[in-house]
């Protein structure tokens, strides 16, 4: 059974392919959930943050194992995988360019 943080997560993540991100509200995202407001800040400060952890979560996910240079063709293979199967929430969340836009997260996350 998912925790509740990836529930929240999986929902805001439907809830951006459908629908302007905008639109979302933590209100919006809760209800959705069929959980109380109040347990949304329980976990996040804002629905950024949420997009924050789906892309920290869902992407060390796919190459937590890549420690050296000789798995860097598999890392690759997957990160191409998991960035097809999720093309519309991605397509969706990189246009985002708000206070805290998808660009900057990733280079919170992943700077070299």
């Amino acid at each position: 059974m998912p925790s509740t943080k990836d529930e929240i997560a999986r929902v805001t993540k439907q809830l951006v392919i459908t629908m302007p991100f905008k639109a979302i509200t933590v209100t919006t995202i809760m209800a959705a959930t069929h959980m109380r407001r109040q347990t949304f800040y329980d976990h996040f400060r804002d629905k950024y943050e949420v997009l924050g952890y789906i892309y920290r979560t869902e992407i060390d996910a796919r190459v937590w194992y890549c420690g050296d240079y000789r798995r860097w063709p598999d890392t690759l293979h997957r990160m191409v995988q998991y960035f097809t199967a999720n093309r519309l929430f991605y397509q969706k969340a990189l246009a985002i360019d708000d206070q805290n836009a998808p660009s900057d997260t990733f280079n919170t996350i992943y700077t070299i």
